[in-house]
Order: structure tokens, then sequence, then C-alpha cells
């Protein structure tokens, strides 16, 4: 037997002593969880904004797997902009994170700024990096706009900015929200949602990590519901794009997290936010099988498994949202 047969009879196996032992798990391992806070997942595509959300999936693949070049991808509107980065939860301790990425958009002579924020700290800390980042490149470049991607966290950290510093909006050409958790993750909610283990959490960000605990805590179900309703996001007045992702791979890293999700949900997830909740009701929708949670950071390992080329996805993405 070939090493890809062995490979796949293990899934088989794998997959099918899901199917036994779920309820089993069920039971056992979320008992205890069930009369805390559970995870209100999708909870904000029953919003009324949801009417306005339109899925440009296909769109996406079309030009994804398409023969133009990548650079061809990127809309002539686009072209002289600088394509900001802002990077998720705890990645600043992520070798190469992005590092390829920005690489390859340098070596189609695009400009690039990577926001040095503490990947440990609260949405409203992170935006303030974010306004004054934009408003130092504004004054070094005034005839220049960006385009912002914000992966996970990062994304919210954007949006954050756009609200509390409206002054930005006009500068943004565009927006990707990448595998945010803008209705919450289900992951941090069920860590978070017992005192105890919130008490350890949040001593772990603040004493280990040196940052601020609600960049956990800010990402609970309950939260987002309230922070979005105080705060609503700007519809209408940037071009944005949610992309929402998923992996089933018993090889990606991530597997147990996804499993967890699976398993006491019943929703698919990149390992870190449900695929429900990574989307910004009202805007333009991507959806992206097979790619977990480092995948927009990362050609290769440690993403996993089809290898998509984040350079590619970008532009793709970017071209279904000014081509609609």
């Amino acid at each position: 037997m070939g090493l890809e047969a062995w490979l796949d009879k293990q899934l088989d196996h794998y997959q099918e002593s899901l199917k036994t032992t779920g309820h089993r798990l069920k039971q056992s391992l979320f008992e205890t969880l069930e009369a805390e806070s559970p995870a209100d997942i999708g909870w904000a595509l029953d919003t009324p904004e949801h009417k306005l959300t339109r899925n440009k999936t296909l769109e996406y693949w079309h030009i994804y797997t398409s023969n133009l070049g990548t650079s061809e991808m990127l809309p002539h509107a686009l072209k002289n902009d600088i394509f900001v980065y802002i990077p998720g939860l705890f990645t600043q301790w992520y070798p190469g994170y992005m590092k390829d990425l920005i690489s390859a958009m340098k070596a189609m002579r695009m400009m690039t700024h990577f926001v040095k924020i503490n990947t440990a700290g609260s949405m409203k800390e992170n935006a303030l990096v974010v306004y004054n980042d934009i408003m130092n490149l504004t004054e070094r470049y005034p005839n220049r706009k960006f385009v912002i991607l914000g992966h996970s966290k990062g994304a919210l950290d954007a949006a954050t900015a756009f609200v509390l510093h409206p002054e930005l909006i006009p500068k943004v050409s565009a927006f990707i929200a990448f595998q945010s958790p803008w209705g919450g993750s289900a992951i941090a909610n069920d860590i978070l949602s017992a005192h105890h283990r919130r008490s350890v959490s949040s001593a772990f960000v603040e004493k280990v990590l040196n940052g601020n605990s609600h960049s956990l805590v800010g990402v609970m179900h309950a939260e987002r519901r309230k922070w979005i309703k105080q705060h609503p996001f700007p519809l209408g007045a940037i071009p944005t794009i949610s992309v929402t992702t998923y992996e089933t791979s018993f090889k990606s890293l991530l597997k147990a997290p996804i499993d967890y999700v699976k398993i006491r949900y019943n929703e698919l997830s990149d390992g870190c936010v449900a695929t429900k909740d990574a989307i910004i009701p009202g805007t333009t929708v991507v959806e992206i099988p097979g790619l977990d949670h480092f995948g927009p950071a990362y050609h290769g390992f440690p993403a996993c498994c089809d290898n998509h080329d984040p350079t590619r996805v970008q532009m793709a993405l970017l071209h279904v949202l000014f081509h609609q």
C-alpha cells in the first residue's frame, strides 16, 4: 500500500471514530460548559444588514484559477495604493508571518506597510496604532490611498479604527477582512466562559504576553454583539470583502480546535473562527475551503493543505470586489 493510500485509510478511520465517539464526547467533555456561556455562532447573520450581503465565491474561483497573471488581477484603480497589513492575535510570535506575501508584493513593485501593533493588545489600543500609522503615511504620501488587509483580530482592529476615527474612511480604497471573528470566536468564547478559566487566561495574556486581556474577552460572542450594536460598521463607506474559510483535513495543525467546533457545535471553522462568524453582514463575501487559520499568512507550512498562494488570493479578492 502506497503512502497516499495509507493516509487516506487513516483519515477514513479517524472520521469514523469521530462519528462513533462524538455523542460521548459531547456528554463528557462539554457537559460543564453547557450551563455557562455557550457560543452563539452565526448570530450576526440574523441581523437586517445580512440581507445586503453578496456572495461572490464563484466569481472568486473563476478569477483565482484563470490564466491571468497575479499582478494582472489588481484593479487599475488600486495600482498606486499602499497595501497595509494588520496582523492577527498573538502573531508577533509566529516566525515568518506574512513574510512571503509582503515579499511578493514588493517584487511586483507595490508599496507595503506592516502595522506593528501589540498583537496581544485590545482593539481600541490597536485601532489607535492603525490610525497613527495611516495618518503618518498620509503626510508622507498625500496623493496615495490605502488597501487594508486585516487578518483575524487584525480585521477587528482595522474596523475599530474606522468607527472611532472616521476621518480614515476617505483614505481607504478597499478593506479585506480575512478570517475575522466578526461575530466572535467559539474557541475564545469557551475558553473564557467560566470565571476560573478567564482568570487564568487573562493572567497569561497580561503577565506572559505583555498584552491586554480584552484582546481575548473582546472576541467573545456577547462582547462582539454589544460592541457592534454600539459601533456599527460603516457599510457602503469602504468597499469591503469578508473572507471566510474552513479546513477539514487531518493534516492541519489546527485539527484539534477544528474538531472541537465541529463536534460541539456542528459548525465548520478554520481552527480559530467558525465560518459563519467571519462574515461582516452587508459586505461582499467569499468562502474558501481548504484554508485553515494559518493560510492567509503562509504559502506552505504551517498552513494546510492545498497550498493556496496568499498573494494570488489577495489579488483575486480585490478583482472580485471591484468587478461586480
